[in-house]
């Protein structure tokens, strides 16, 4: 449109465009004011800078306040190339051993840690990619998902206009005259701008140009600071409206993470329970899935033998595919919660020597076939829940199993089950034994232990959400619900759950986002607040030089900066792409 109404030449149009400053540019959109001038400067920067100069205490405030600024800024102009560099020299050095590493069999577990208590990521990546993915370009769709990009630009808008309010508030209070400012959309990206009077400021002294050039860095980490206190604040805001340590809330789930789809945990799901551990709040849902959860394959539930023995595989039928064992084909199992179970049978006890006969801590199943999900026409059970011990009835009245250790037994020496993951894990847990342990008799007379048959590190979670009939199973990492599932501790008892979730995703954008732009304006980079920095920075420090020498010194740290600047985002955009 534009292009058409200035090939005809509409004189309306092109009034209307210098009236207001517009332009247009393939993807590019800007906003120049340069009209709203009083005293050859913008009326409300003037307007706002004259009543904080007219008093002698607010003049110093503020040079004090810019003066912090700059030091600030210089500080990041020095640690922020250097901290770029050893990224990018770790992107190197992990791209060229990459060959190395990829024939070297290693584990896909994560190591859990409790520092990601303090990440509320809206991108979900695991922790090591945080600390490790260098510079990764916010790609709409991609590592950002659409519903959030409202979000993302009220920030970056936010974060583009105080950063350009510092520069030009520390220009007018050197006697600098503000000449325009503008905003300009980038495709779907909003910046904005500041143009000053560059006569008056190239009169101004070292540490002046360096409080103008590091305001607007200064700003942002302030913004930043100010997200950080937002985020702290945010329960004791809500906390009327909302419960505390009556769950958590699931706020996101990446579609990269088994959870995700129908079947896994919903957005809005409260979660009770994962597995036996209960979870009253975000420290206990860290707490149970990094160190109460074990991951040791001797960790099974307590089950009737006489049950488990109709569900018992042929030993040909076992098959072991990818680290899992597969024992379920030649059973009509209508249930799809059916997985596979190992076990030891129990020893058999001589006739002339009857056994202790003790107390069951589970009722007997009425009805194998039904209990374990085999089909059958003539009757099935319809309520499993009434013949089913709840947990805590179970865990109070189960013996005392002890930490006993497993004797690493070969796949070989067990009997392998289908049995149905949705009952068998309401059970008691218990360890599995081997026959030469002394201990092997400790469990219920009639009770077996069954373990899932994993063998790839995985393992199987049940996550009990409240007022679901069914809870949902999971079977892979642990490192799936640390870090690709978003939790939160306000649960709902009536307010919807997603109003402190925006807050809390407001404040971590603009700590992101904010500190990014902040950060990373103070390298030394052609366009950026670092370029002008290192002109004050190179004319101070080698004023006895000739200029031209001075111009080529400024130049190749400009160069250098902008080098290791893009090298990082590009690679960041390549991993964001191939990931």
């Amino acid at each position: 449109l534009d292009l058409y109404f200035r090939h005809s030449k509409s004189s309306r149009y092109i009034k209307l465009l210098r009236h207001y400053g517009l332009s247009f540019a393939p993807f590019q959109f800007r906003l120049y004011f340069t009209q709203l001038e009083h005293h050859s400067s913008p009326y409300f920067v003037q307007e706002f800078v004259e009543k904080i100069l007219s008093s002698p205490k607010r003049t110093k405030l503020i040079a004090l306040w810019f003066t912090i600024g700059a030091f600030i800024s210089l500080i990041f102009y020095v640690t922020t190339p250097i901290y770029l560099l050893h990224l990018l020299l770790s992107e190197f050095s992990s791209t060229f051993l990459s060959e190395k590493q990829n024939s070297t069999p290693k584990s896909e577990t994560i190591q859990p840690s409790y520092s990601l208590r303090l990440l509320h990521a809206p991108i979900f990546l695991p922790l090591h990619e945080h600390i490790n993915a260098g510079i990764t370009p916010v790609l709409p769709g991609l590592n950002l998902p659409l519903s959030h990009m409202p979000i993302f630009v009220a920030v970056l808008i936010i974060a583009s206009i105080l950063h350009e309010a510092g520069h030009a508030i520390a220009a007018a209070s050197s006697n600098v005259r503000v000449t325009g400012l503008g905003f300009f959309v980038f495709a779907i990206y909003p910046g904005a701008f500041t143009e000053v009077e560059p006569t008056e400021l190239d009169r101004c002294s070292c540490a002046q140009k360096l409080r103008i050039y590091g305001a607007g860095v200064w700003h942002n980490i302030i913004l930043a600071f100010f997200g950080f206190f937002l985020l702290l604040l945010i329960p004791v805001i809500f906390k009327p409206f909302y419960s505390n340590n009556a769950g958590v809330v699931v706020t996101g789930i990446s579609p990269r993470s088994g959870l995700y789809g129908q079947t896994g945990l919903q957005l809005g799901h409260q979660i009770l329970r994962v597995n036996q551990c209960k979870v009253r709040n975000s420290d206990d849902w860290f707490a149970c899935l990094s160190g109460k959860i074990s991951t040791n394959h001797s960790i099974g539930f307590l089950a009737q033998y006489r049950a488990v023995s109709r569900m018992t595989a042929s030993e040909d039928k076992v098959a072991r595919s990818e680290g899992e064992v597969q024992c379920c084909s030649e059973f009509n199992v209508t249930n799809t919660t059916h997985i596979c179970f190992r076990y030891l049978s129990p020893i058999k006890k001589s006739t002339t020597q009857p056994p202790t006969v003790q107390k069951p801590i589970f009722p007997e199943f009425p009805d194998f076939e039904a209990e374990f999900g085999v089909q059958k026409r003539q009757k099935r059970a319809t309520d499993l829940k009434t013949r089913l011990l709840s947990l805590n009835e179970a865990t109070t009245r189960q013996p005392n199993i002890g930490n006993l250790k497993d004797d690493s037994l070969s796949s070989i020496d067990y009997s392998h089950a289908c049995l149905p993951a949705m009952q068998v894990t309401e059970h008691a847990q218990c360890q599995i034994l081997s026959r030469s342990s002394k201990p092997f008799s400790i469990l219920p007379y009639g009770y077996v232990c069954v373990v899932p048959a994993l063998y790839n590190d995985t393992i199987l979670l049940r996550f009990q959400v409240k007022d679901q009939r069914k809870p949902v199973l999971f079977i892979g990492y642990l490192s799936e619900p640390l870090y690709l599932v978003g939790i939160s501790d306000l649960t709902p008892p009536f307010v919807p759950w997603w109003i402190p979730r925006i807050f809390e995703l407001f404040s971590s954008y603009l700590i992101t986002f904010s500190l990014a732009m902040g950060v990373l304006n103070a390298v030394p980079c052609y366009g950026l607040d670092g370029q002008f920095i290192s002109n004050t920075v190179v004319n101070y420090f080698f004023q006895n030089l000739s200029a031209s020498l001075r111009r080529q010194i400024e130049k190749l740290i400009t160069f250098c900066g902008t080098f290791i600047l893009c090298s990082n985002i590009l690679f960041g955009l390549v991993k964001s792409v191939a990931y």
